[in-house]
């Protein structure tokens, strides 16, 4: 998106690459001074997901790299707790024998799907245009997000 339809400079396109870490690490600093105190862990994960989708949205329909700056942020903030407390709530719920066959996994999996996607979602970038794209990656995390709160009550309230 950045390249294909804002043609952002290299100083905007750093800010850009820049703000999804930053949001993290805002968000994943909240998570940790937040700790014992947050609660129903099933519904930031969810919500996260579900507050993304829209967000993807906008962002897609963005003119300038400079107007979705102030949009990316967030993302990388939500981004945070839909992937943090994963392994938080992981942690709690599995017995410890079993953690490091299901972290492996996980880990073997994390690996390998950046790159796969980037090859899957860079070609249909390039083949339908970014925007549709994040677009439809947006509604989708919207829908299984809502699906996910509306239908899967023991995830929703996991502690």
């Amino acid at each position: 998106m950045a390249v294909q339809e804002w043609k952002a400079e290299p100083f905007v396109f750093g800010l850009l690459e820049a703000c999804i870490p930053l949001g993290y690490v805002i968000g994943s600093l909240l998570i940790m001074r937040l700790d014992q105190r947050l609660k129903n862990r099933g519904k930031w994960i969810i919500g996260s997901m579900i507050l993304m989708g829209p967000l993807f949205i906008v962002i897609a329909q963005m003119a300038t790299a400079a107007i979705a700056l102030p949009l990316i942020l967030p993302v990388g903030f939500l981004f945070s707790f839909s992937t943090t407390i994963i392994f938080i709530v992981l942690r709690v719920i599995i017995e410890p024998a079993l953690q490091g066959r299901v972290f492996g996994l996980l880990g073997a999996l994390t690996s390998a799907s950046p790159p796969i996607g980037l090859t899957v979602f860079s070609t249909l970038s390039d083949i339908n245009g970014p925007a549709i794209i994040i677009t439809i990656s947006g509604t989708t995390m919207l829908l299984i997000g809502s699906i996910a709160y509306s239908r899967m009550k023991p995830i929703r309230n996991v502690n």
